[in-house]
C-alpha cells in the first residue's frame, strides 16, 4: 500500500505538475491568442494602410498620367503655334523683302523720272528762252512793221489828198479791206 500510495502521491504531484504546466500552457496560450490578436488587427491596420496607400498612389497616378497628357497635349499645341509664328514670320519676311524691292524699284523709276523732269525743265527753259528772243524778234518786226505802215499810210493819205480818181480807187480797197 505504501507504494501505491507512493505512486498515487507521485501521480498527484505529477497531475499537479501538469495541472500547474496546463495552467502555464493555458495563459502563455492565452498570452499568444492575445498577441495574435494584435498581430491581426496590427495586420488588418497595416493591410488597410497598404490599401489606403495603394488606392492613393493609384489616384495620384491617374491624375499624374491626366496632368502629362494636359503638358502633353500644351507642349504640341505650343509646338504648333511655333511652328506657325516661324511659318508667318518667314512669309513676313519674304513680303518685306519683295516690299522693299519694289520700293527700290520705284525708288529708281522715280530717280529716273526726276532725271527726266530736270531734263524737261532745262528744255523748257531753253524754249522759253528761245521764245522770249522770238517775242523779242516779232516785238522789234512788228515795231518795224507799224513804222512801215505808218510810212505807207502817210503815204496814201498823201495820194488820197493828191484826188486822183487812179491813184485813190487802191486806197479805197484797201480802206475796205483794212476798215480805216
Amino acid at each position: 500500500i505504501e507504494q501505491k500510495t507512493q505512486e498515487l502521491e507521485q501521480s498527484s504531484q505529477t497531475i499537479q505538475t501538469l495541472q500547474t504546466q496546463k495552467a502555464e500552457i493555458e495563459n502563455n496560450y492565452a498570452q499568444k491568442l492575445q498577441e495574435i490578436s494584435v498581430l491581426n488587427t496590427s495586420l488588418e491596420e497595416m493591410n488597410n494602410t497598404l490599401s489606403s496607400t495603394i488606392e492613393t498612389n493609384a489616384q495620384q497616378k491617374t491624375e499624374l498620367e491626366i496632368q502629362i497628357a494636359e503638358i502633353n497635349q500644351e507642349l504640341q499645341t505650343t509646338s504648333q503655334n511655333l511652328e506657325q509664328t516661324q511659318k508667318e514670320k518667314e512669309t513676313l519676311l519674304e513680303q518685306n523683302s519683295q516690299k522693299q524691292q519694289e520700293l527700290e524699284q520705284k525708288t529708281q523709276e522715280l530717280v529716273q523720272k526726276t532725271q527726266e523732269l530736270e531734263q524737261s525743265s532745262q528744255t523748257i527753259q531753253t524754249l522759253q528762252t528761245q521764245k522770249a528772243e522770238i517775242e523779242r524778234e516779232y516785238a522789234q518786226k512788228i515795231v518795224e512793221l507799224n513804222a512801215n505802215i505808218d510810212v505807207i499810210v502817210n503815204d496814201l493819205a498823201s495820194i488820197k489828198e493828191s484826188k486822183c480818181w487812179i491813184y485813190t480807187k487802191p486806197i479805197r480797197d484797201l480802206q475796205k479791206v483794212m476798215k480805216i
